[in-house]
């Protein structure tokens, strides 16, 4: 249940700088350390090899430590994420571009409700 007492007596200012915070680590941090990680360097090495089989198991991975209950959402977008990076000629900006506006639209999504 909605306390609106502890809403009211908390600063607004309190309320934004957490949204800030919540919005540069979703929408800037995770994406270009997830990026860099997943995409940059472990789907750069394993892809010489393995193509398909690398962007399978590096997405199970990737969904696998968001430590969450909606793991087909992650294993999902991290295939996108993979093609996305594949078909721009691993440009990784493609690829960060594209999960820092995912991450940002759900942030949005949830800051709504």
């Amino acid at each position: 249940m909605i306390d609106y007492e502890e809403i009211i007596s908390t600063p607004a200012t309190t309320h934004i700088k957490l949204s800030v915070v919540a919005i540069v680590m979703s929408a800037i941090v995770s994406p270009f350390i997830e990026e860099t990680l997943f995409r940059g360097m472990l789907l750069n090495y394993f892809s010489k090899y393995y193509l398909k089989t690398s962007v399978i198991v590096l997405s199970l991975l990737f969904a696998s430590l968001h430590l969450d209950l909606f793991f087909y959402p992650y294993f999902f977008s991290s295939i996108i994420l993979s093609y996305a990076y594949l078909k721009s000629n691993k440009d990784l900006r493609i690829s960060f571009s594209v999960h820092a506006l995912y991450n940002s639209l759900c942030l949005l999504f949830l800051l709504m409700n």
